[in-house]
């Protein structure tokens, strides 16, 4: 029985490390320019939000099983972009008017 309990608690504990989350890091431009983004909202698939900061800097906590994050920005075009590791490099294009 004691052997049993070892191994399921050893279980538990291997669950919980793997579903820890993790923080993903990027900057977010105008697209085509090292100039920042700032104020832009950065959305993970299950809910989690950063905001660009004055250099255009974000991190954002998100589970596991999120794939992309959807960056908004007053002027520019929505974008979603893949979780890659490393720094993401995001450049956002400026809408037209219709897209605002």
């Amino acid at each position: 029985m004691g052997v049993k309990l070892a191994a399921l608690a050893l279980l538990l504990v291997a669950s919980i490390a793997v579903a820890a989350p993790r923080v993903v890091r990027g900057v977010v431009t105008h697209e085509g320019s090292v100039q920042p983004t700032s104020g832009a909202s950065v959305l993970s698939e299950r809910g989690a939000i950063a905001v660009t900061d004055v250099d255009g800097f974000f991190s954002i906590q998100v589970d596991t099983r999120d794939r992309e994050l959807t960056i908004v920005a007053n002027g520019f075009i929505t974008r979603t972009v893949r979780i890659v590791d490393g720094l993401l490099k995001i450049g956002l294009a400026q809408a037209s008017g219709a897209e605002v």
